[in-house]
């Protein structure tokens, strides 16, 4: 697998993808706060994307340092297989979205 995803690779997973997983991809997640709670000496904060339903647990410290963070996407989000999308790669899902702006 190549470090980066190709420009046909993403022109035909795109077609398929639902629009809320096309903007979110384009502008970025709405995080939206889900729930909170003290484990151990720090903190667990859950986010949820108003948009795409992907998920982010983020574990912070006592003082609101970030220790880690993970995501969890909703089937269909990801694109197995074809590396990281950047350039013109990119390109291609921003065009995407912007037909379905277009569109309405």
């Amino acid at each position: 697998m190549s470090a980066f995803a190709s420009v046909s690779s993403v022109k035909a997973l795109v077609k398929d993808m639902e629009s809320s997983y096309l903007q979110c991809r384009d502008y970025g997640h709405a995080w939206k706060p889900v729930t909170a709670y003290r484990e151990g000496s720090g903190f667990i904060r859950i986010l949820g994307c108003a948009n795409c339903e992907t998920q982010k647990k983020q574990r912070l410290s006592r003082r609101g340092e970030m220790l880690s963070s993970s995501m969890v996407y909703p089937k269909g989000y990801l694109f197995h297989g074809v590396g990281r999308i950047a350039g013109e790669a990119k390109d291609v899902v921003r065009l995407a979205s912007l037909q379905l702006e277009l569109e309405v």
